[in-house]
């Protein structure tokens, strides 16, 4: 096995630990020896193994004289501090293994390089920004949290082909469904994905939506309800209340609510209002934007991209079409 096809493993199976590892990174981890693989892991629930240990752990006993000319590939630099499990350098210095390959250095604080230079100190050979952007692209939640201390924010509504996400209805009515039940399974899997999910004021009053993960088997993200006007409205239970306070405006409050939610990243899913207060704000990461064939004709129109979203991928799903945009 050649390094990148070892990263490339250790990408895929790191792809298991998020969400279910946050605040942690969902991070890969594969060791081999010559053309096999002897152990791989991926980040566990907080408290628990990070990738490296439990890669480590999985190398079965008659393979572990073999550790010692063996190499790693992490798909990010391997931690230095005590938190609420001990190093992962340490362990693998303690493991003696030959050689780690890291994906991407780690931008948290606690780490940033010092994994690396462990390694390098006790004499371990190590090659670091193997298959790098792919490992930023696997890790982009957790270094927009550290690097722009605010979560990695979606914005995702459904818009239909004649540019409107609702039809004029009054309070009683139910909304509009305009995307398909192939599009609307796919919203589940993107809930189950992210740590939050944050809806405004108005779609909690008008819709009443439960905001669970229910067409696909998920993880269930922290609900927030974003609020102008504490006191007025009453969350379910579980759920966030982020509201304004006499101090600070609106804007302020709201960046200020997202910097202290130890969040790594949330899913926003309306109303209007709430979504275009995010996009000119610069408050996003990524747009979901998905198009169903039906014609409304009038309604309350779909929210305006601003000059700099880029258009990333279409994804054909059923009848509707879903757009993929990134700054």
């Amino acid at each position: 096995m050649n390094p990148p096809d070892a990263m490339r493993r250790a990408l895929s199976i790191g792809a298991k630990a998020w969400p279910h590892c946050h605040p942690n990174p969902g991070v890969g981890a594969v060791i081999w020896h010559q053309d096999r693989i002897i152990g791989e892991g991926w980040t566990q629930s907080p408290g628990h193994a990070h990738a490296e240990i439990m890669a480590l752990q999985s190398v079965k006993a008659e393979d572990q004289h073999l550790i010692s000319s063996s190499h790693i590939a992490v798909t990010l630099e391997p931690c230095s501090h005590h938190g609420k499990t001990p190093p992962c350098a340490d362990a693998l210095i303690d493991s003696g293994i030959s050689e780690v390959f890291v994906g991407m250095t780690d931008p948290n604080p606690l780490v940033a390089g010092q994994g690396i230079q462990r390694l390098k100190n006790a004499g371990i050979a190590n090659d670091v920004g193997l298959l790098e952007d792919a490992c930023q692209q696997a890790h982009r939640r957790f270094i927009t949290s550290i690097t722009k201390e605010r979560p990695y924010i979606v914005l995702k509504w459904a818009e239909s082909q004649d540019g409107f996400i609702d039809r004029n209805r009054s309070p009683n009515e139910s909304a509009e469904r305009i995307t398909d039940a192939w599009t609307q399974s796919l919203v589940h899997h993107w809930r189950s994905q992210e740590a939050g999910l944050l809806i405004g004021a108005n779609t909690l009053l008008s819709d009443r939506p439960q905001l669970t993960v229910r067409a696909v088997e998920g993880r269930q993200p922290q609900v927030i309800v974003w609020s102008n006007r504490p006191g007025e409205i009453k969350v379910p239970a579980g759920w966030m209340h982020w509201t304004t306070n006499e101090i600070t405006n609106d804007l302020e409050a709201l960046k200020e609510h997202l910097k202290q939610s130890n969040l790594r990243s949330i899913l926003v899913e309306g109303g209007r209002q709430t979504l275009q207060t995010f996009l000119d704000h610069g408050l996003w990461d990524e747009v979901r934007q998905c198009i169903g064939p039906k014609l409304l004709h009038a309604g309350v129109p779909a929210p305006v991209l601003p000059p700099n979203a880029t258009l990333h991928e279409t994804l054909s799903i059923g009848t509707d079409l879903c757009h993929l945009h990134r700054p």
